[in-house]
C-alpha cells in the first residue's frame, strides 16, 4: 500500500524493495479465475466451514464433486 511504502521509506539504515504499483494489484481476479475453473470441472463447496489448523497444502475437505 502507499502508506507502507511511505512508512518504510522513512526508516533509516534499512533497504526495502517494493514492486511498482502496477505490479502490486489485488489478487481477487486470480482467485475468481481458479473458482471458475473449479466450477467448470464440477467442483463446488457447501460453504459449511469449520477451522482446521492441521491441513496440508493442497488438502480441502470442503471441496466436493459429483464426478467422484
Amino acid at each position: 500500500s502507499k502508506f507502507l511504502r511511505e512508512r518504510f521509506g522513512q526508516e533509516k539504515d534499512l533497504n526495502f524493495y517494493f514492486p511498482s504499483p502496477e505490479f502490486s494489484t489485488d489478487n481477487g481476479g486470480m482467485i475468481a479465475l481458479v473458482g471458475e475453473e473449479y466450477l467448470k470441472r464440477g467442483f463446488y463447496s457447501t460453504f459449511e466451514l469449520d477451522a482446521i489448523s492441521h491441513l496440508k497444502l493442497g488438502e480441502n475437505p470442503y471441496l466436493k464433486s459429483d464426478k467422484m
